[in-house]
């Protein structure tokens, strides 16, 4: 029976060899890609009795991989991620990642990419809602790429806020942390909602959002959470989605957003047009526009085949101590 001895790559490793400018440009190459109906389907979600598992699975349209993510929850909060990665031309398990650093960095590179794209060129004043560790990357990739001015950190726990904006300032970066979610917003010309509520309202006071503010909103993924108001969504004359149908049918705020009568199919537009252009004149006739962010295979496998490829050819990718098999054709056709 044929065997393949596929690799392992550690968070630790991922950490190391990860840098903002690649991981962007690696969401820019996916993103550049036409959606391919069945490449992509929809996520799975497993639940019961408290715990719950979420899968991604994808195949690259021009790439060499495809693959799958798991992302495990217990009943006590605990989660895991772990990533697949199968060489397309032979089927084989080439690597198994950690994925826990590969999302937390995939998603905020994937804002980064829309920012530089809808904002280019300008330092901005950022206002974060929120101090985990979403919130401190979406920082950290924005910094990056040269795009924020200030920050102005607002988090429920003070201690969390406070020592968020130690870190921010430690990168040379002016930040403060605020007593109010109004106080960081007020005046911004970036707010990243990064924290959905604890009982799925909206965690800041949409009206003090200013009229040409850029809103990245990354903490609702699911129908049963909420972080921004369907007010502020009504105020959106566009809104970026990084999957355009699970953004609309299946994150909280937008399910809220059409149940008050947003129309969202006049406002909804995907990553993949910002990137290749399709939306230059709608984004330079919008007053407000909002990134939305569900999170999607295509972000997975685009930061996970860099990865891996970085750490092969690094010396740093491990092999692991046992082969799988490989079943030989069978001759019928996939289903």
């Amino acid at each position: 029976m044929p065997v393949s001895t596929p690799a392992f790559v550690s968070a630790d490793q991922a950490r190391d060899l990860l840098d903002w400018p690649s991981a962007v440009a690696a969401m820019a190459r996916a993103y550049a890609e036409p959606a391919v109906p069945g490449a992509f389907p929809p996520r799975t979600i497993a639940e019961h009795e408290g715990a719950w598992l979420r899968g991604h699975l994808g195949v690259t349209v021009s790439g060499r991989w495809m693959g799958a993510k798991l992302f495990a929850r217990s009943p006590g909060r605990a989660a895991s991620f772990v990533m697949v990665l199968f060489d397309k031309a032979t089927g084989e398990v080439t690597c198994l990642l950690d994925g826990s650093v590969i999302t937390s960095w995939r998603t905020a590179a994937t804002s980064a990419l829309a920012v530089s794209l809808l904002a280019p060129d300008r330092l901005h004043d950022v206002a974060v809602v929120g101090s985990g560790l979403e919130a401190r990357t979406h920082v950290a990739a924005l910094a990056a790429l040269n795009l924020v001015g200030s920050v102005r950190i607002f988090s429920p726990t003070p201690g969390n806020r406070a020592a968020f904006a130690a870190a921010v300032r430690d990168l040379g970066i002016p930040a403060r942390d605020c007593p109010s979610p109004e106080e960081a917003i007020t005046g911004a010309g970036l707010v990243v909602a990064a924290a959905r509520s604890r009982d799925e309202t909206p965690t800041f006071d949409h009206s003090r959002v200013d009229d040409r503010a850029l809103v990245l909103s990354i903490g609702s993924t699911l129908p049963s959470q909420r972080e921004v108001a369907p007010e502020l969504v009504a105020r959106c004359d566009l809104v970026v989605a990084d999957d355009v149908a699970e953004v609309a049918d299946a994150t909280g705020d937008m399910i809220a957003a059409r149940r008050e009568g947003v129309d969202l199919e006049a406002r909804m537009c995907s990553l993949h047009d910002l990137v290749t252009g399709a939306l230059a004149e709608r984004v330079e006739a919008a007053r407000m526009i909002m990134y939305k962010s569900a999170g999607s295979a295509v972000q997975d496998l685009a930061l996970a085949g860099w990865l891996y490829e970085r750490a092969r050819d690094a010396g740093e990718a491990v092999p692991l101590p046992a082969p799988f098999e490989l079943k030989p054709p069978s001759g019928r056709p996939a289903p």
